[in-house]
């Protein structure tokens, strides 16, 4: 369960923060850009403003965190059963299983499983078993 709010160790942490959440592509490139930040403030002297860049970043990372946290685990192949709104994340887990049970209490199916990609057969016995534009293995 991941909560969609400022998160203050994001804030603090940044790339660090990401990278202990598994979100590594995000804290990799949080990461690239504090360095290079760091590397332009050290080398044109300017203070103020690379503070005001690292403070926004700062920002960035504590409030779309979580976003790009629950992105890497749906790249990952994660699913995302549903979105509850709640104070917390015992009352989220709370409404998502009242949810779910009301759902089932209805009448309505329960979810289908995965789909399993079954082998097709590529070349069709008769070629008119096709409706509309596919690729042939002829040439013109």
């Amino acid at each position: 369960m991941i909560g969609d709010r400022f998160t203050l160790a994001g804030f603090l942490f940044r790339g660090l923060w990401l990278l202990w959440h598994r979100a590594w592509f995000a804290g990799l490139a949080v990461l690239a850009v504090d360095i290079v930040i760091a590397a332009a403030m050290a080398l044109t002297g300017q203070v103020g403003f690379f503070y005001l860049l690292s403070f926004g970043l700062a920002l960035i990372v504590g409030f779309e965190g979580q976003q790009w946290r629950v992105a890497s685990r749906l790249a990952k192949g994660d699913h995302l059963l549903d979105r509850v709104e709640a104070a917390d994340s015992e009352e989220a887990l709370l409404r998502a299983a009242m949810k779910q049970s009301a759902g089932h209490q209805q009448g309505s199916p329960p979810p289908l499983p995965p789909r399993r990609h079954l082998a097709v057969n590529a070349a069709p016995d008769d070629p008119g078993e096709y409706i509309g534009l596919v690729p042939s293995g002829r040439q013109q």
